[in-house]
């Protein structure tokens, strides 16, 4: 996610091309999806064990969306601090990447089929976070969610309710649940 330059809230990034928008829908495709389900996510080692609970109850958001299972955290954790990091992997790092994005999300993409390979997810910790809703941090598992949605295929939603909107503000703890929105874009690329 990027702040905006009057920090009213935050964009999310997604390194890929945005395709199949449509004015029918206010969630957007950024792929046909991931290439094979479920996906693993690997978590760095040194997070907090709330941010890795807060990674499992994401995954888990996703799974409900009714598409099946599609996505869980796995072991082995990684001790990466570069990000992306092209290992055939997708994992979740975090570093002091300095004023930009909040969480960022990286995907490769098999140019053939346009299916996902490979996503990995950034935490930019030059900004405050926490797992507890407190109003002067942003919420991990709520961001995370967000992430996992576009490692899935999602871009973003134009509809501020839906956890794939653009925009996180400080405290905000709705987006820890998906909405019909996002479940509608889910079942879309695996229904």
């Amino acid at each position: 996610m990027r702040k905006t330059q009057w920090g009213l809230g935050f964009l999310t990034v997604l390194v890929g091309t945005t395709i199949g928008a449509s004015a029918a829908h206010s969630w957007a495709l950024n792929s046909r999806g991931y290439s094979t389900t479920p996906a693993y996510v690997h978590a760095y080692s040194g997070f907090a064990p709330e941010t890795k609970q807060a990674i499992s109850n994401a995954a888990g958001q996703w799974n409900t969306a009714g598409a099946g299972s599609l996505v869980f955290q796995s072991l082995p954790e990684h001790s990466l601090t570069t990000y992306p990091v092209l290992n055939n992997e997708n994992d979740i790092t975090r570093g002091n990447r300095g004023i930009g994005y909040l969480m960022e999300t990286s995907t490769r993409t098999n140019s053939s089929t346009n299916k996902i390979i490979e996503a990995d997810i950034d935490i930019n910790v030059y900004y405050p976070f926490a797992s507890d809703g407190s109003s002067g941090n942003y919420d991990v598992g709520a961001n995370i969610t967000h992430e996992l949605g576009h490692l899935l295929g999602l871009a973003h939603s134009v509809d501020p309710e839906a956890t794939m909107f653009d925009q996180s503000a400080l405290g905000e703890t709705k987006k820890r649940t998906i909405e019909q929105d996002d479940k509608n874009g889910i079942l879309f690329l695996y229904k």
